[in-house]
């Protein structure tokens, strides 16, 4: 005698690769899966980071260049208490955040960044505008970045700055080419000297 209640349930789809639990309505739309109804084999997510390197380059992407350069003015202009407040309020908001993100990264593994999640659970074209604005994001940090060296080294050479800057973006360009073992290693001893320093 079959079940017909246990017959009309779908079974959830375990995708091998990334060991998620996708609903057949959930995988049809932005994730375009395969004959089987999983992303195709080139989509594979692989993990060459280790825990330990992954904590060490959120630290450092959390401290950033900002803390030593901005905090100065802010704190004579501003004071101690005001800091802090902003500290706190700015955290809390980053914090709700990221344990969101976390949550739909649990619940939905997959291959890509954040915007994946806004191509999912928002709309296709939010998910291309959000890629592209994040895109642009990066590249004004890193021109940030490239002028933050400039003047912190303003203080102690007179040397051409563009040239401070070429040397600077040419090693952030070799550090991103490397292998990812090899970049997170040298993101971690980075950041061990960043702290000590």
């Amino acid at each position: 005698m079959a079940d017909p209640i246990g017959s009309s349930v779908q079974t959830p789809l375990t995708h091998p690769n990334y060991g998620s639990t996708l609903d057949a309505e959930q995988t049809e739309g932005a994730l375009r899966p395969d004959v089987k109804g999983f992303p195709p084999p080139h989509d594979k997510l692989h993990r060459g980071l280790s825990a330990r390197q992954v904590q060490m380059i959120a630290i450092a992407g959390t401290i950033g260049t900002g803390l030593f350069l901005g905090t100065g003015q802010s704190l004579a202009k501003g004071g101690p208490a005001s800091i802090l407040l902003c500290y706190c309020l700015v955290g809390f908001v980053v914090y709700v955040t990221l344990l969101l993100l976390g949550e739909m990264a649990t619940q939905y593994p997959v291959a890509g960044s954040f915007n994946a999640y806004a191509t999912r659970f928002f709309s296709p074209s939010y998910g291309f505008a959000l890629s592209w604005n994040y895109w642009f994001n990066d590249a004004v940090s890193v021109a940030s970045d490239l002028t933050a060296a400039q003047i912190l080294l303003g203080y102690w050479t007179t040397w051409h700055p563009w040239v401070i800057s070429l040397v600077f973006w040419v090693f952030l360009v070799a550090i991103n080419a490397t292998h990812v073992r090899a970049y997170g290693e040298l993101g971690s001893s980075g950041l061990t000297m960043y702290l000590f320093s």
